[in-house]
């Protein structure tokens, strides 16, 4: 019985809102009071308080087990459907990805930061119902973290201005590593092109950088070659770092790396790849200059890059 009563009041809670949670308490206190005013005992007054109080209590722990479950079970439906579409995905894929343009801003020493990612695909199926995109931010994070990542998505025109937000599911596939699902309300036509930008808000994405410890910017795709790929990485202001290529040799022609200072002064890394192959990493790694791992005054080298 009780836990019938639960389920009805968990449903009206979930369409009335916090309003609803108000006005019950307020009511079964009064109700309580009434009492004490009807039976006139003091004692009696403080028992009826006292037992109105320990059934909120238990309602209360009810409620919040019975949400625990069903965020559970949406979580699990979620990691399924990232894994269903993934093996869709390498059995027959359904879009190629064309372009993959992302820049990180670095806020603070703590390493929170926000990314801007702009994605190009072609459609390949007429079944294409969802692209499914993978972001890490390459350590293992601890859960208070992963809880504050927001991500946000809105279609891209051709022209450049931004479109209606499609519906999106993500999950943790791993500690450090998300899962995004954008999906369709009906399938794009095959050969025609869908964009997207992403916004990320991460905290404490880049800590390992921020802590002096040599952080990774790279991309590797697993279903085909990537014509287009860049990573610009913004510094919060005053910062410099040391950096150095991956999976790419410095004077190849289809990788570069430029470094800068913005106006605000602010220290820019940018990467950029043209035809990365496929399973093939490569991007950039950077190291803080002023972190505690780096303080050494190191001899200029007389080559540059």
């Amino acid at each position: 019985m009780l836990r019938s009563f639960v389920v009805w009041l968990d449903d009206h809670l979930a369409g009335e809102g916090s309003t609803a949670i108000v006005r019950g308490i307020v009511g079964l206190l009064s109700f309580a009071a009434l009492l004490g005013a009807l039976l006139g005992s003091v004692a009696v007054k403080a028992g009826v308080v006292v037992a109105v109080l320990l059934t909120l209590l238990s309602l209360a722990l009810l409620l919040l087990a019975d949400r625990r479950s069903l965020h559970g079970q949406l979580n699990l439906h979620k990691r399924l459907v990232s894994r269903y579409s993934k093996q869709v995905d390498e059995l027959s894929p359904r879009y190629q990805v064309l372009s993959w343009e992302q820049v990180a801003h670095v806020a603070n020493s703590s390493g929170d930061t926000k990314e801007v990612v702009t994605i190009r695909a072609r459609v390949l199926r007429p079944d294409m119902w969802v692209v499914r995109l993978v972001f890490s931010c390459g350590w293992s994070q601890p859960a208070r973290y992963r809880r504050g990542v927001t991500v946000n998505v809105r279609n891209l025109l051709v022209t450049d201005v931004l479109g209606t937000s499609p519906d999106v599911t993500f999950s943790w596939v791993a500690d450090g590593k998300i899962d995004a699902m954008i999906h369709f309300s009906t399938p794009p036509v095959v050969g025609s092109e869908v964009r997207f930008i992403v916004l990320l808000d991460w905290p404490r994405k880049c800590a390992p950088l921020m802590n002096g410890i040599t952080d990774q910017f790279s991309f590797t795709f697993f279903q085909q070659q990537v014509e287009k790929v860049s990573y610009k990485i913004v510094l919060p202001a005053g910062q410099e770092a040391y950096w150095e290529p991956v999976g790419f040799e410095s004077g190849d022609p289809n990788f570069s790396v430029d470094v800068a200072v913005g106006d605000d002064g602010r220290g820019q890394y940018f990467f950029q790849g043209l035809n990365l192959p496929v399973r093939h990493t490569a991007g950039i790694k950077l190291q803080l200059k002023s972190a505690k791992r780096g303080a050494h005054q190191w001899p200029v080298a007389s080559a540059q890059r």
